[in-house]
């Protein structure tokens, strides 16, 4: 006697799979409400959480020389500040010297692309001919803006600093064994993670910026320091900084060299230069890259550079990093640092 064929059994796969996107949705909106809301507060600390990560392998080495913590860090302040200021006062040099020669670069640009960037042109006089008054009001309130982004960045990092070797015993102890050493392998391995990302950026932006400024004095460009430079700052904005970094060169060759085709061949190499350094030995130099996609790379640096502009854009990757290998840690997250992949 044949048995009576049984009914399928009505998975709720597809339920819970809709509810756990939805939930995903709804963090995402959530924290993007938090971060545009708290903003002045979330930028100077997710900075400072930067900066100590960054730092702490050099601090490390200076500390296993027998130097206290604090002296080591207070060395690195101090350096770091100092190199900071004089490549400020160079690239205000540069910048001034770059504007005082603007109508010259702007009358023969405009002999060699036309009318129609005149339009374009008229609107950047209107910042350069701004009144004192006006650009001491700018520059007062951007001044008031950075040094209070900077002091609570500071204040943010010194308690980190402070707090840094007491957190693991903390955690071990607040914690059950099993968490407290999953939660203390992923802060682990972002801060490898961040301080591989900053070494290689680093010897990344110095060969591009090098290679740049050679190019550029090479075809007897004035301000060729001040482009080299530029492509080592701008290449710690993943992607766009390099990109975006092509561009001043590019038009200044235009107007500085003997002829459209010395032109051409400038715009090549510093195109080619580029691609050697970000598409070839950065990858390299990192070995196993984080599969990340690009679609989601961009979208992300978008976000992060609308709300809160250039640290932002720095910021991004580092953190979207840190995101997927937090979700690579947990089973019930460990679906979506998939759908995170380029491949």
């Amino acid at each position: 006697m044949s048995q009576p064929e049984s009914k399928p059994v009505a998975s709720d796969a597809a339920p819970r799979s809709i509810s756990e996107i939805s939930l995903v949705i709804l963090a995402v909106l959530a924290v993007g409400a938090t971060v545009t809301w708290l903003g002045p507060i979330l930028k100077p600390f997710l900075t400072a959480i930067f900066l100590y990560f960054t730092t702490r392998s050099l601090a490390r080495g200076l500390m296993r020389r027998g130097w206290p913590a604090w002296l080591a860090y207070l060395v690195l302040f101090v350096t770091a500040a100092g190199i900071t200021t004089l490549v400020s006062l160079y690239v205000y040099s540069e910048a001034s010297a770059f504007l005082r020669d603007w109508e010259k670069y702007q009358q023969r640009l405009v002999e060699l692309l036309g009318a129609r960037v005149t339009q374009w042109f008229d609107s950047i006089d209107d910042i350069f001919v701004m009144s004192t008054s006006e650009i001491v009001k700018l520059a007062f309130e951007q001044s008031v803006g950075t040094l209070e982004f900077m002091l609570m960045t500071f204040f943010y990092l010194l308690f980190m600093i402070l707090g840094g070797q007491r957190m693991p015993g903390k955690v071990r102890r607040a914690l059950p064994p099993e968490r407290s050493e999953r939660v203390l392998a992923i802060a682990d391995e972002i801060s490898q993670s961040i301080e591989e990302f900053m070494r290689v950026k680093t010897i990344v932006s110095l060969g591009m910026g090098i290679s740049a400024a050679a190019i550029c004095y090479f075809f007897g460009l004035d301000q060729w320091l001040l482009w080299g430079f530029t492509f080592f700052a701008l290449n710690y904005i993943t992607y766009l900084g390099s990109i975006a970094a092509c561009v001043p060169p590019i038009l200044m060759g235009l107007v500085e060299t003997s002829g459209l085709f010395a032109a051409a061949v400038l715009a090549t190499l510093i195109v080619l230069n580029r691609l050697f350094w970000i598409d070839w030995v950065e990858i390299r130099m990192s070995g196993e890259r984080l599969d990340i996609s690009s679609v989601l790379i961009f979208l992300w640096l978008a976000y992060w550079g609308w709300t809160w502009g250039v640290v932002g854009l720095i910021l991004a990757y580092p953190l979207l990093v840190s995101l997927k290998l937090t979700l690579q840690h947990f089973e019930q997250t460990e679906r979506l640092a998939i759908l995170m992949e380029e491949t």
